[in-house]
């Protein structure tokens, strides 16, 4: 599988590395029968705590133990004792008050008498995991079910290719496009779509339109009234069953909606309407100097709440022969390229994206915050 669109190398990861293979164990169980405990992997002197799940399965009697994730740690925190519980447990937790931590907890747990869902993971390494408290609403559909669905349908057809994908802990990302670029200037354009997910409640799983510049391999996203995107939501109906490890969940309907979904995404109509979408962001110009370039970028960056670092360095990223609103984005996504974090990226992509959407008076006013 194709993750390259140039030679140099790519900030898209393989899809090996992306869709985790682990198995997924769900739980409904009352909170109020879960304990925390400090992990045996860790001691008084560990520099870093570890902090275990041990939830009842089967007749009661049997418990599996998972490692919380930070994210799960914060969310149980924040439901059996609200916002305040949440910074007390991380103060007793960085000045190293364990045992009273896991009183504090586990008093907490006893008093919460209700159910909910306990997502977690047994890693290919075998390391068990607990990523997520939900409600037991919460609808089940797993990146590796999406992304067998998806591949299914893409691999069949010679004009896209995967570019590859990201994760982070929150959610995950692939994406797809065309085999041939658009040459705009110096810039290769690559058209096409990509699907995001997450199996921990953090967020919907949806289908959006996605343009990726081979030259400095950034990248935009859209997701605004003008242009259609498709979301489906992780929420049905409420669980009604005992407690216990759940069978994996069957989304009724769920290969025919992305298979008409993805049709739709990729669909000549479409592309020709992203198309000349993104070749008209290069006609709306705007007059500028050296000095001027960098006000105007810094008054943008601002306006979208960014990171002085990220503006400083798309200040530097940017093409002076390329005043237009294409060059703009160009310089605050090809900035975020340098980012660890694919949440962040993929937060400016769809920053891009609206920058380049937008109409010339739309446009104009933007610039014109810089005064």
């Amino acid at each position: 599988m194709e993750t390259l669109i140039e030679s140099k190398p790519s900030k898209h990861e393989q899809i090996s590395s992306v869709i985790n293979k682990g198995q997924r164990v769900d739980i409904i169980e009352s909170l109020d029968n879960v304990r925390f405990g400090r992990s045996p992997k860790c001691n008084d002197e560990s520099s870093k705590f570890l902090f275990d799940i041990t939830v009842p399965v089967s007749d009661g009697r049997h418990r599996m133990r998972f490692e919380g994730t930070p994210l799960f740690l914060d969310n149980m925190y924040r439901e059996i004792g609200g916002s305040g519980f949440a910074k007390y447990a991380t103060y007793l937790t960085d000045t190293r008050q364990i045992g009273l931590l896991e009183k504090n907890v586990n008093e907490q747990l006893s008093r919460k008498a209700k159910h909910f869902m306990l997502r977690g993971l047994i890693g290919q390494d075998g390391n068990t995991t607990m990523r997520a408290l939900l409600s037991t609403k919460y609808k089940r559909i797993n990146d590796d079910t999406i992304h067998d669905l998806v591949s299914k349908i893409m691999d069949k057809n010679t004009h896209f290719k995967c570019l590859g994908g990201g994760s982070s802990a929150r959610r995950t990302y692939v994406r797809y496009v065309t085999v041939d670029p658009i040459i705009m200037g110096n810039r290769k354009l690559y058209f096409g779509f990509q699907w995001t997910n997450s199996e921990i409640g953090e967020g919907y799983f949806e289908l959006e339109l996605f343009v990726c510049d081979g030259y400095c391999d950034n990248g935009m996203v859209f997701n605004s009234e003008d242009i259609e995107s498709i979301r489906m939501k992780h929420s049905g109906k409420n669980y009604v069953g005992g407690t216990g490890i759940l069978s994996k969940e069957h989304v009724y309907g769920l290969d025919y909606k992305i298979a008409r979904s993805v049709e739709w995404m990729i669909s000549d109509w479409n592309m020709q309407r992203l198309e000349d979408m993104v070749i008209g962001s290069f006609e709306k110009t705007f007059e500028s100097d050296v000095e001027k370039d960098q006000l105007i970028i810094e008054a943008v960056g601002k306006h979208y709440k960014l990171s002085e670092d990220l503006i400083t360095q798309a200040v530097e990223d940017f093409d002076r022969r390329e005043r237009h609103a294409y060059g703009l984005q160009a310089a605050f996504t090809s900035a975020a390229q340098k980012q660890p974090c694919f949440d962040l990226r993929d937060q400016v992509d769809r920053i891009g994206g609206e920058i380049v959407s937008k109409t010339k008076d739309e446009f104009d006013k933007l610039i014109a915050l810089a005064a």
